[in-house]
């Protein structure tokens, strides 16, 4: 009947683990993870996954695209860093940095699933921690944190 369609095709979905992606001006690695669900795919699934919005040159992703079949379906993880030479400064320049998702396979079912991008959060955790005097806040210039 048409429960079992609709559970069918619940049952084949793209699961992203972040709704945002902190990435770091010390050059921590941040670390989300794609799944899917608990069908696996009829053919081959890839999801390149890339720097959009004006990213382009900041990030790095590792790895770049991801690949699932019927027998290998487990969720894998994507790491994401600032390129060390001049990503920071493209980071904070582009106008809606964000990981950008291409879905391909010939598994109708997964081809017609779109992953929104995820949005990269510039965060600066560089600066060392002050001892701020009784009752007082201090935040350092250029620590802003998440912008």
């Amino acid at each position: 009947g048409a429960g079992a369609t609709l559970q069918c095709l619940a049952a084949r979905a793209i699961v992203v683990d972040a709704v945002a992606v902190n990435v770091s001006l010390s050059g921590a690695v941040a670390v989300f993870s794609i799944s899917l669900g608990a069908l696996p795919p009829a053919a081959a699934l890839t999801i390149a996954v890339g720097a959009g919005g004006g990213a382009g040159g900041a990030i790095t992703v590792e790895p770049a695209q991801l690949a699932w079949a019927a027998q290998t379906w487990q969720a894998q993880a994507v790491r994401v860093t600032v390129v060390a030479d001049g990503g920071w400064e493209k980071l904070l320049a582009a106008a809606a940095p964000v990981l950008s998702f291409a879905v391909a396979s010939t598994d109708s079912d997964y081809k017609a699933l779109a992953l929104p991008a995820l949005q990269l959060r510039p965060l600066d955790d560089t600066c060392a921690p002050l001892a701020p005097p009784p009752n007082a806040t201090v935040v350092p210039a250029g620590c802003g944190g998440a912008r």
